[in-house]
């Protein structure tokens, strides 16, 4: 198992990475930032697609290829620690957006890069697009999900190093 990405492209996803990497997060941006209050995930091989949304401030549909997975996942697992989250999430702690799609797919934004900051109250999620605030419950959530996928689609190694792929399909 492996990422559905070769060699080549997890090079170009790397570099992307670096290139659209955003600003040190402004922890006061979590006060004006929207807050998830349901989340879905769906993932393959070559990623993680997730519904983010956040009540009255609308909802976003993101794609993250397995680096920024793996990156949100590093900054998640750090607050967790940092903070004594763990174990926030129990099941059905957290509200369950709707069942994604392929379709879901088309118009979801395509995140290249996130930074990531937290206080005991949450984290705040800086991409190349997007902000967002998540409690600790949703967070473990995110956290949970990005790591079951990951370990299933063959992401990555058992120190997280990401495996491509041995075709030449991406």
């Amino acid at each position: 198992m492996a990422t559905g990405f070769t060699p080549e492209k997890l090079r170009k996803i790397h570099a992307e990475f670096e290139a659209h990497l955003p600003d040190e997060p402004a922890f006061e941006d979590a006060e004006t930032a929207p807050a998830v209050t349901r989340v879905s995930f769906a993932g393959t091989e070559m990623g993680m697609l997730m519904h983010l949304d956040f009540g009255p401030g609308g909802t976003q549909n993101v794609f993250l290829n397995p680096l920024v997975a793996r990156t949100l996942l590093e900054g998640i697992s750090e607050a967790g620690v940092s903070h004594r989250w763990w174990p926030a999430f129990v099941n059905g702690q957290v509200a369950i957006g709707p069942e994604l799609s392929r379709a879901d797919l088309d118009h979801a934004t395509h995140i290249r890069s996130v930074r990531t900051d937290s206080v005991p109250a949450g984290i705040l999620v800086v991409t190349d697009s997007l902000t967002w605030f998540m409690e600790p419950a949703f967070a473990s959530a995110v956290a949970w999900s990005i790591d079951e996928t990951g370990k299933r689609a063959g992401w990555w190694d058992p120190v997280y190093d990401l495996i491509p792929s041995s075709g030449s399909q991406n």
